[in-house]
């Protein structure tokens, strides 16, 4: 969308005004036309904040739905060892809390991962958006802010437990 001149309607006026603030071909988007080119494309250190604040966005809704896998097959292996009735327990039952017990090893190391990965990325983008210090009064640098506290509380509340064998 081209920026048109304002113009005024009087007649006999040989002259229109224009905003010379900002080039004709420039998008300003909440008054960021600082770091947008000429033809409105972010700049590319925005662009990586995007990025890698999807990724960690990501990241995050990855570690929240393994947590939430791992704590269920938890608690139904929970369940299962406090009804047991002993010497009662037949093979079948042993078979589904070994099965069990295998699905919930597997879960935690999915899980593991998942705190691993989101952690690593925070890190990166936190490194690059400390060296950016150019950037920082953007709002894409306060997006991205936002995220590496959301993803730093979920890391605390999320994490998982020492498996026990």
């Amino acid at each position: 969308m081209e920026r048109k001149p304002f113009t005024f309607p009087m007649d006999g006026l040989p002259f229109t005004l224009e905003d010379t603030r900002v080039e004709k071909k420039s998008h300003i988007i909440n008054g960021e036309a600082a770091y947008r080119d000429a033809a409105g494309n972010a700049h590319p250190v925005i662009r990586q904040f995007i990025l890698r604040c999807g990724i960690v966005n990501y990241l995050d809704k990855v570690l929240k739905q393994r947590w939430t896998d791992w704590h269920n097959q938890m608690l139904q292996e929970n369940a299962l060892k406090l009804s047991e009735d002993g010497a009662e327990a037949d093979q079948k039952q042993t078979a589904a809390k070994e099965e069990l017990h295998k699905l919930v090893v597997e879960l935690h190391k999915k899980l593991s991962e998942a705190h691993r990965y989101l952690k690593r990325e925070m890190n990166d983008l936190f490194n690059y958006i400390s060296d950016k210090q150019d950037m920082w009064n953007c709002k894409e640098y306060f997006k991205v802010k936002d995220a590496l506290e959301l993803a730093n509380k979920d890391l605390i509340k999320f994490a998982s437990s020492k498996l026990e064998d």
